[in-house]
């Protein structure tokens, strides 16, 4: 699929509270996503406290894939949010056994490339970005294709990748007087209440990530 404009707003379907998104997007040094427009999708606001304090242990100590508690080699691509996300999709999507998750990465041209970590430690899932392989221009998205997109550092709080299967996405992390939180968003064609249990479970897991440590 060739790049695409991005469509810098937020989900039309969500709450009005959510129209700061478009700001974001819009502020001078945001960058932006090629290949992203707004969907219509099922959200949940999170918590990120504990989110931001596991990437905040990973990158004060470092970590490899193969040792949790050795030293990050200089270079190594850094713990990103879409990394514990993605961590807790595959633990969620154990539940559905028929469900393939894929970690879905946007380069500067827009083009999707597709990394599905072997390793599940932080470092391991991180360090696969690093060899996402592009995805065919005539690649079709399966039904039980699930990709896992981080908005995070694109200054959104929710989007989809165009002409991709259901998508698990990670918006901006804001933290205020309120505390971290951020918007996980389930994107595409999902029945409604299995779409909502796995968003639930999803949450869930990154509101508490040290669980996907032990």
């Amino acid at each position: 699929h060739g790049p695409a404009s991005l469509a810098a707003s937020a989900a039309s379907s969500g709450a009005a509270a959510d129209a700061g998104a478009s700001a974001a997007a819009d502020a001078v040094g945001a960058p932006r996503a090629a290949g992203v427009h707004a969907a219509q999708l099922l959200r949940r606001r999170v918590d990120a406290d504990g989110l931001l304090a596991v990437l905040d242990a990973a990158e004060d100590e470092g970590t490899t894939a193969e040792d949790e508690s050795a030293p990050t080699a200089q270079g190594e691509a850094r713990i990103a949010p879409g990394d514990v996300v993605y961590r807790a999709a595959r633990a969620a999507a154990s539940r559905w056994g028929d469900l393939r998750v894929d970690l879905a990465v946007v380069g500067d041209d827009g083009a999707v490339q597709i990394a599905r970590p072997e390793a599940l430690g932080l470092a391991g899932i991180a360090r696969s970005r690093a060899d996402a392989t592009p995805l065919a221009p005539d690649h079709e998205p399966g039904p039980d294709d699930l990709w896992v997109v981080d908005l995070s550092s694109y200054g959104l709080d929710e989007g989809r990748l165009a002409d991709g299967p259901l998508q698990l996405v990670v918006g901006r992390i804001v933290d205020d007087e309120d505390g971290a939180h951020c918007w996980l968003s389930l994107a595409g064609a999902v029945a409604p209440d299995r779409g909502a249990a796995l968003l639930d479970r999803v949450a869930a897991l990154v509101e508490d990530p040290l669980r996907l440590l032990t």
